[in-house]
């Protein structure tokens, strides 16, 4: 299903969304963070908003893109919990074969 626009986009930024669907879950307990994965998919110039992962750990598989052509954004942790700063966050330029994680706590964005 297409994910929400969930904010108002920067000019020159694009309106198209992630279509994204779950494909585990595993609930957090105690001390130990949660887990979730599922398939996204992104087509050219679409955009998945930034989302706080909460207490899970996100995973992902990058499955076909141009090479360092996905961008992930993680929020600067010095940031207050829940708040995404393009300006702060860590950038990273993905591939096709790439697997990353965002750790609970963190807010990303593809």
């Amino acid at each position: 299903h297409d994910l929400p626009l969930v904010k108002k986009r920067k000019r020159g930024e694009s309106s198209i969304v992630a279509k994204a669907s779950q494909t585990f879950n595993v609930a957090a307990q105690g001390n130990m963070p949660g887990f979730i994965s599922g398939c996204m998919e992104l087509p050219p110039q679409a955009i998945k908003d930034e989302e706080s992962v909460g207490p899970c750990v996100q995973i992902f598989n990058v499955g076909n893109c141009q090479a360092k052509s996905l961008e992930l954004a993680i929020a600067d942790p010095e940031e207050k919990e829940g708040n995404f700063d393009a300006a702060t966050a860590r950038r990273f330029l993905l591939s096709s074969g790439d697997v990353f994680h965002i750790p609970a706590g963190n807010v990303y964005r593809l």
